[in-house]
């Protein structure tokens, strides 16, 4: 390594520009010197652009990915608000459907089986009967809604409530998983 140092160390500015001198009066050297250079120059500012591209489309697919977790997120999110919002309904519509069966000595009037008919509606149409948990609390419903006996009603409102709470139960953690960004099947 010493000898090298040594000797391109002796090498002067003006033995470099007889180097350049005789490479130019020579066509065919300075054409290949030329050409050679060239392509050198053209392979560093390839690569070098090419590690730029790279690290632009690595830069661009993180964005790519970044933007799509949000998309997902915002979505969960807005099902879950979607969700939440029907469960206040349907527990504000069981308890007023319950508060008017469950009265004492409960005797349906017309205005009572009215009031009654629109709630039992609202009830069926906000409950998926393909769900077992919300079919069980429907079907509770519908016996209570058709059941005339006092004694009778006492005691279908613990299986009525229990069923209402599993319901609640169930969809409060559907929100809860889709809040956190978790797929919820179902």
């Amino acid at each position: 390594m010493d000898l090298f140092f040594r000797q391109t160390s002796s090498v002067s500015a003006f033995d470099m520009f007889d180097w350049v001198v005789t490479i130019a009066s020579d066509p065919i050297k300075a054409t290949l010197t030329v050409g050679l250079s060239a392509s050198i120059v053209t392979l560093v500012i390839g690569w070098r652009q090419g590690s730029i591209a790279q690290k632009a489309a690595e830069a661009a697919l993180l964005s790519a990915k970044a933007a799509n977790q949000a998309a997902l997120a915002s979505g969960s999110r807005a099902v879950a608000q979607a969700r939440l919002e029907w469960l206040t309904t349907l527990r504000e519509t069981l308890s007023e459907f319950h508060s008017i069966l469950m009265t004492d000595e409960y005797r349906p009037n017309a205005k009572d089986r009215l009031k009654l008919c629109e709630l039992g509606t609202k009830l069926d149409l906000l409950l998926n009967q393909g769900d077992p948990d919300q079919r069980a609390l429907w079907e509770l419903t519908d016996q209570v809604y058709n059941t005339l006996d006092n004694k009778k009603l006492e005691e279908l409102d613990a299986p009525l409530v229990a069923a209402a709470r599993k319901v609640f139960k169930s969809e409060w953690d559907r929100v809860k998983a889709e809040m956190l960004g978790k797929t919820v099947t179902g």
